[in-house]
């Protein structure tokens, strides 16, 4: 059984979600990109991954 995360990369300007085999730590998911919202606050963040994931 392969583990996987949800690797989770917060950029200034883009947020990019992707599932990740831990065993050899490769992506194995299409690469997903959102806008990151301008001065966003802790709380649009995180709606933004839960709406996302």
């Amino acid at each position: 059984m392969t583990l996987r995360r949800l690797g989770v990369d917060i950029g200034g300007s883009t947020i990019r979600l992707a599932a990740i085999d831990m065993q050899y730590g490769s992506v194995v998911s299409h690469i997903q990109s959102v806008p990151m919202p301008k001065k966003a606050r802790p709380e649009q963040v995180f709606e933004i991954l839960f709406q996302s994931s």
